[in-house]
């Protein structure tokens, strides 16, 4: 049985919806309601239930009392019961029409309840698209809040990077402008010393025109003389023939002699002026050969050198000292020919990984993981400058032969720097992609000579900023070392690959690949050396070998061992020929004699 609602329920009903979907706990109420509508039906159903069976039974018991009047119509005496009965059954009639009006009127609250949860059925599935529909857009806000705050990121480290950039950029002006005011006082000093030496070879120039002039001079007074000789030779041969044209033939053989004399000593003197100038061109061209050194073949004297693992030995120019770093933070200077330790040097704040000594032998140059390069006077002993640029561990620092006031460093974040020691600031730097292990100046101070973590060797020229030339792939791994022959600038690598080979500076070819049985590259800082006369080679090795080739054959001549000698790191060969110097990981200093 359907029950129409009235309009104005209907229109209160969704009001009251309307108002609860827009309250914050909307659905809490529509649910609540729902809940207690659904209580309400289940018990008008009950009680529909409970009436339809009382009305059975009063149907029952009313079709009983009938039957009963009917039969006992007759009799007169229960016709009191009867009209009892009757009265009995019309209020029993009147009860079931109140039951069935009740259960009407339920029946039209059940068909309302059901119009009212289907009102609200209808409501809950609009409410759930439009929440579905928000949480899209929320999802689909906070996708773009996510994305503009990554733009926002972005922006921002793009904008740190550009005031970095700036800022390096400025601090590269100051510093230009400070170099370029430095230059200005050096030009000045160079246009001064120009002048002075242009002023003593004016001077010079002044001195062979006088001598010229004056053996002129002489020349032309021996021609007077001979001439007045040979008039006197004429006057006294009147009477001999033959004599007075000898004395006529000598005056002018004379003349033709001093003339002779004289050009001779003019291109004579214009020669040397010429050789003067081009001497030093054509002592490098013509180097006399040294005599052939003797191979070492025992140890003599091992010391503890240094407390931990030893990285780096370095001879000074004349061969007179040896210096020697490592993890105990400690410089130490021996004298080579007895092993005797003459000095040491402190102020290193971390593992010392490579020295140096100046070409002139009185300065000496540390490297380290402390990220600087510190410059220590050899005469007090003290730190005269702490070289700061490097923002990683420094591998490697090398001084140039052609000035005493050049060096250059290399370190972990792949930049090489170059340094003015007079002053103590860098001069200059290069970026790489693959990191320097370690690097050196070639013969003539103009390059400097780069070997990477890739094993490609670079010959950076920094006059005028640019590669002279690289060897690309020389070794399949690391280049652990570089050293450069003092005769004729040969390159010695050596490899992680445990190889050791020869390039030749000028050609930039390969001359020679050295290796043998049992060598092994004990460390990333594992040194090898030339020979003073560049015809050996020598490198040590993981078993603790020190390994001798003779560079003209290739071959390994000597192996040298020692009971007490463990993973050799670094050798040093003396620039007099004797002794070779190998360091190992125990702190350990072998000198190897002949």
């Amino acid at each position: 049985m359907e029950v129409e609602a009235p309009p104005a329920i209907v229109q209160h009903f969704v009001q009251q919806l309307d108002t609860q979907s827009r309250s914050a706990n909307a659905f809490a109420r529509v649910f609540r309601d729902y809940q207690e509508v659904s209580d309400q039906l289940r018990r008008f159903q009950v009680r529909c239930a409970q009436l339809d069976k009382e009305a059975g039974e009063l149907r029952h018991e009313n079709e009983a009392l009938r039957e009963s009047a009917l039969l006992q119509r007759n009799d007169t005496i229960l016709k009191a019961q009867v009209a009892v009965a009757e009265e009995k059954a019309k209020a029993v009639q009147e009860e079931l029409n109140v039951v069935l009006r009740d259960k009407a009127r339920l029946a039209e609250d059940n068909l309302n309840a059901h119009r009212m949860l289907e009102v609200v059925r209808q409501t809950n599935k609009q409410q759930i698209l439009e929440l579905t529909e928000a949480a899209a857009k929320e999802r689909e806000l906070k996708a773009k809040v996510k994305s503009l705050n990554e733009q926002l990121d972005e922006v921002r480290k793009s904008h740190t990077l550009a005031t970095s950039e700036v800022q390096s950029h400025i601090q590269a002006r100051d510093k230009a402008e400070a170099q370029a005011v430095a230059l200005q006082g050096d030009l000045k000093e160079v246009t001064q010393r120009l002048i002075e030496e242009k002023d003593q070879h004016l001077a010079k120039i002044e001195r062979t025109n006088a001598m010229c002039e004056e053996m002129i001079s002489h020349a032309r007074q021996a021609e007077r003389e001979s001439l007045t000789k040979a008039a006197a030779a004429e006057k006294a041969a009147e009477e001999a023939t033959q004599r007075t044209r000898q004395w006529r033939s000598g005056p002018a053989g004379l003349l033709d002699r001093m003339s002779s004399l004289s050009g001779r000593a003019t291109q004579g003197i214009t020669a040397a002026s010429r050789q003067s100038s081009e001497g030093q061109s054509q002592a490098a061209d013509s180097l006399a050969p040294l005599p052939p050194i003797e191979l070492p073949g025992h140890a003599m004297n091992p010391v503890n050198a240094h407390a931990g693992c030893g990285y780096t030995l370095a001879f000074d120019r004349p061969g007179a000292r040896v210096a020697s770093g490592g993890d105990d933070k400690i410089i130490r200077i021996w004298d080579p020919a007895d092993g005797r330790p003459i000095g040491s040097l402190e102020g290193m704040i971390e593992t010392v990984t490579e020295v140096a000594f100046t070409s002139d032998s009185n300065t000496l140059l540390a490297a380290g993981t402390d990220k600087a390069v510190r410059v220590f006077n050899l005469e007090t002993s003290r730190v005269r400058h702490t070289l700061t640029g490097h923002s990683g561990k420094v591998f490697s620092v090398a001084c140039s032969p052609a000035d005493a006031r050049a060096a250059a460093s290399s370190g972990q974040e792949r930049f090489v720097r170059l340094w003015d020691l007079h002053r103590g600031i860098s001069s200059q730097s290069k970026g790489f992609t693959s990191t320097v292990y370690s690097l050196k100046y070639n013969l003539e101070g103009s390059m400097v000579i780069c070997g990477h973590h890739n094993g490609t060797l670079r010959f950076w020229d920094f006059r005028d900023n640019k590669l002279a030339n690289e060897v690309a792939g020389l070794h399949t791994q690391q280049i652990c070392s570089v050293a450069v022959g003092g005769r004729t600038g040969v390159v010695l690598t050596c490899g992680k690959d445990n190889c050791v080979r020869l390039v030749d500076a000028r050609t930039f070819q390969v001359r020679k690949t050295l290796s043998a049985p049992g060598f092994m590259v004990a460390t990333t800082s594992c040194t090898a050396c030339l020979s003073p006369d560049e015809t050996h080679a020598a490198a040590g090795s993981s078993n603790g070998a020190v390994f001798i080739w003779e560079i003209e054959s290739g071959k390994a001549v000597r192996t040298l061992r020692d009971a007490g000698t463990q993973n050799v790191h670094v050798t040093a060969w003396s620039p007099l020929g004797r002794p070779l110097i190998s360091l190992d990981k125990s702190g350990v200093m072998t000198r190897w004699q002949s």
